[in-house]
């Protein structure tokens, strides 16, 4: 197969480290991505909207602060040793590097850009409806990514054997029917990104209720993933009277795909009966904050939305 590779930094780099103007950048890449097939590496924002909307599938490492940085020196060692002829004739300066106050070093580039950038991409990628995303290698549909964020959730939540509350079940059965909410809801909804969504189901409770940390759902799912179920998790620094509505302000900022998810996670929670240890007090007191989610996060899935307004209804009647 004949496939043209474009590296976007010889289209965005000119003489003595100067960046090309947009205009002429943005020209560049229309006249480069013309072709039929071709691999771009780099990922400039100023082009994203020419390059995502041509491409079939996206690769995204997802490499930790780690990871980057140490590349990073090995490779600008490399280059300023060997001399190493760049992009438009360049050639690495160590003094640039060194300068790590500079805006032009590496050094600095790197650690003052790489968590942000990384939240950037993640919340990019998401909202990309055309572009599949790969975190990482390796393609996964929607049943392999079910899974692998299943059997992840089932250790994490068995090493505090923990239950449905008022019941015997193991509580990978309420992850699981989350997920089925997810699953039906998902043909009813248009742009609906399934395999996200099906596992931020899955992996909602972890960081509330298990030992699993942001750092470990970020390197084993991504930092989207980890983020939406961040968005998810009370904070249990504040009272307790405001981490629901905290935890409902972070998930309006997150795709529509992670209001589906509480709104799943309340309708689950809310199938007849009620735990029986629960005073009717308490289960007014849980219908009303079911009402509080479905006021705040109706316009995320109107299906889903539907579905809990029906479970509120007839809860604890």
């Amino acid at each position: 197969m004949d496939v043209v590779f474009i590296d976007l930094d010889h289209l965005h780099c000119e003489a003595d480290w100067v960046e090309a103007p947009d205009a002429v950048f943005r020209e560049r890449t229309h006249q480069a991505v013309a072709v039929d097939s071709w691999v771009v590496a780099v990922n400039y924002s100023q082009v994203r909207d020419i390059v995502w909307p041509r491409a079939d599938t996206l690769v995204w490492p997802d490499y930790s602060f780690v990871v980057v940085f140490s590349r990073m020196i090995r490779r600008t060692v490399r280059r300023v040793v060997k001399k190493e002829i760049l992009f438009a004739g360049n050639v690495e300066d160590a003094w640039m590097h060194l300068k790590v106050w500079s805006k032009e070093s590496l050094i600095n580039w790197v650690i003052t850009t790489h968590a942000r950038r990384r939240r950037e991409f993640a919340s990019a990628v998401v909202h990309t409806a055309r572009v599949r995303a790969h975190e990482g290698i390796a393609a996964m549909e929607a049943q392999t990514l079910y899974q692998v964020a299943i059997k992840f959730a089932t250790s994490k939540h068995l090493e505090k054997e923990q239950k449905i509350p008022g019941t015997d079940h193991p509580y990978v059965v309420h992850l699981s029917n989350v997920a089925m909410e997810i699953l039906v809801a998902s043909a009813h909804t248009d742009d609906f990104e399934v395999g996200f969504a099906v596992q931020v189901a899955l992996l909602h409770d972890t960081m509330e209720d298990t030992s699993a940390t942001l750092d470990e759902l970020t390197n084993m799912f991504g930092g989207a993933i980890a983020s939406a179920v961040s968005a998810l998790t009370k904070n249990k620094i504040l009272p307790k009277e405001q981490q629901m509505q905290d935890s409902l302000q972070r998930i309006k900022k997150m795709q529509k795909e992670v209001w589906a998810v509480k709104l799943a996670d309340r309708i689950t929670n809310l199938q007849p009966p009620p735990p029986p240890h629960w005073s009717q007090e308490k289960v007014n007191k849980y219908r009303d904050e079911a009402r509080t989610i479905h006021s705040e996060l109706q316009d995320g899935n109107e299906f889903l939305a539907s579905r809990l307004n029906a479970c509120i209804e007839v809860y604890g009647m």
